[in-house]
């Protein structure tokens, strides 16, 4: 249990310490602007697959934004973009 829902970084804080992980060796697959804010807020990069009712949210931040979750093609392509330090 978090203290504190997204957009704070408290889930993903909870899953890198329990998982023994830095953020900056992860990929986040969001679908809101406050799951990406959340991500990006507990240090890991994001790609973002909006839904209906966050398809105008501003995803500024994203490694990418992608139309799908479906095509692991696309995932591949985003993580790409990704290269952790």
């Amino acid at each position: 249990m978090v203290k504190a829902k997204k957009p704070a970084p408290d889930v993903y804080a909870l899953a890198l310490h329990g998982l023994d992980l830095r953020g900056k060796d992860c990929l986040a697959l969001e679908d809101s602007r406050n799951g990406l804010l959340s991500a990006k807020a507990a240090g890991i990069s994001c790609v973002v697959c909006p839904s209906a009712y966050t398809d105008c949210d501003d995803f500024t931040g994203a490694v990418a934004v992608v139309q799908s979750f479906e095509n692991l093609d696309t995932i591949t392509k985003a993580n790409m973009l990704f290269v952790p330090a």
